[in-house]
């Protein structure tokens, strides 16, 4: 059992790590991978959007 919660907390902040630069952010995806589960983790991480860059907003 200690295994297996560990290798979700593990999962749950590699998955957070890979979305610090989404819109929810390393926080949001951490925390809904734990208390969810890190599948539903993962297709947050892939349904939501990047955080716009600055030179995005520039008008030329």
């Amino acid at each position: 059992m200690f295994t297996a919660f560990s290798l979700s907390l593990f999962l749950s902040l590699v998955i957070g790590y890979l979305g610090r630069r989404r819109r929810i952010g390393f926080w949001g995806l951490t925390f809904g991978s734990l208390l969810l589960t890190p599948i539903v983790g993962l297709i947050l991480l892939l349904i939501t959007d990047d955080v716009p860059q600055p030179e995005q907003y520039r008008h030329k």
